[in-house]
């Protein structure tokens, strides 16, 4: 159960006693008596403490310090699909403030999308972490839709448009 909270520094969670095994041998729940949660909201330090075994941590890991994690024998760093997507929005409709908005005529917008090299961009971006999509929902979910790029990276195609 809750028992305490310092805004930016930490949350404690205590046993709950009221919650036990209902007798069918099992041991009574919850095994630990209580668990810190600190606020470590510095990158270097928080991976600092996880090397040095003052922590364990599951979340969000920079992107630029995968590699590392990943090749530290003294961690088991595992990577679980994610249901985040990041996208670019563009206003297609065909005037903005009295003039012609490009965007709103479709082969402009096939040619951007063939212009982008879309893996280039997500090894740049995330260290090579993540992948494209071709779906507004992750392929992480059942959600997802299509079965491929849609729009590979092609120049000469994006010139075509």
């Amino acid at each position: 159960m809750f028992d305490s909270w310092q805004r930016g520094t930490q949350m404690v969670i205590k046993r709950n006693s009221l919650l036990l095994a209902d007798g069918r041998g099992w041991k009574a729940l919850p095994y630990l008596d209580e668990v810190d949660f600190p606020v470590i909201p510095d990158d270097a330090t928080r991976i600092l403490k996880l090397q040095a075994g003052e922590v364990r941590w599951r979340g969000a890991h920079p992107y630029a310090r995968v590699a590392e994690l990943k090749n530290d024998a003294n961690l088991d760093m595992v990577l679980y699909p994610s249901t985040k997507v990041t996208f670019l929005n563009m206003n297609v409709r065909p005037k903005i403030k009295d003039a012609d908005n490009p965007l709103a005529n479709e082969k402009v917008r096939q040619a951007l999308n063939y212009a982008i090299d879309k893996t280039a961009l997500i090894k740049i971006v995330t260290y090579d972490v993540g992948k494209p999509v071709v779906s507004f929902m992750s392929s992480a979910t059942p959600l997802v839709t299509g079965d491929g790029p849609a729009y590979p990276y092609d120049p000469e195609k994006a010139k075509a448009c």
